[in-house]
């Protein structure tokens, strides 16, 4: 099972990044999130209804009636940092990741939210069954000052079967070209290029 691990900041374009791979650059692909886990748990501690979960992903950095006075964003990063984390360990996401894969059968998942070290190294040392690719993300006027990720060092990336960068500055379309680009890099069959069958 072949793993893309999508890392930027928070508008940068990861998560419209992983539906263009799923949708319309690979056949057989599942997305997955790091977080899913503790945005589940965290929704469940908060008794939030379907609708109070939306608005909570579509305004990620506004203080909401029912998160005050946090942010969603500040509310999953202190559930994350300060508590998960010290409890469970610093890698506990990557573990929870690879139970998160075995829902999954098609051959490829594309990881959205990638972006703390440990997390990685854990997921990778713990993943045997395929090769992991990283793409790099950034957009202009996009940073990761309000987020607690960043950018992967060296040594996780040396860990990794593949890494690219894509400057993201310009329409969907190029998007979708620029992505099209890395994964045929990485020796990813493209939809529309192989028989589909």
């Amino acid at each position: 099972m072949a793993v893309i691990l999508l890392n930027g900041p928070p508008g940068s374009g990861k998560d419209l990044g992983a539906w263009i791979i799923r949708t319309r650059i690979l056949l057989n692909c599942s997305h997955m999130k790091f977080a899913q886990p503790l945005k589940e748990a965290t929704h469940a501690l908060f008794g939030l209804s379907r609708s109070q979960v939306k608005m909570m992903e579509e305004n990620k950095d506004t203080i909401l009636p029912f998160t005050s006075p946090y942010t969603p964003r500040q509310l999953y990063i202190s559930m994350s940092e300060e508590y998960v984390k010290p409890t469970l360990g610093t890698g506990f996401f990557g573990t929870a990741a690879l139970n998160q894969m075995k829902r999954f059968a098609n051959p490829h998942i594309v990881v959205s939210d990638c972006g703390f070290d440990e997390e990685v190294k854990e997921f990778v040392s713990e993943h045997p069954k395929g090769p992991v690719f990283l793409i790099e993300l950034s957009r202009p006027d996009c940073s990761f000052i309000h987020d607690s990720r960043n950018y992967l060092f060296s040594d996780v990336k040396a860990m990794l079967h593949g890494c690219v960068h894509i400057h993201n500055e310009y329409d969907e379309e190029l998007y979708q070209a620029q992505l099209t680009r890395a994964l045929r890099a990485f020796g990813f069959s493209i939809r529309g290029e192989v028989n589909d069958d």
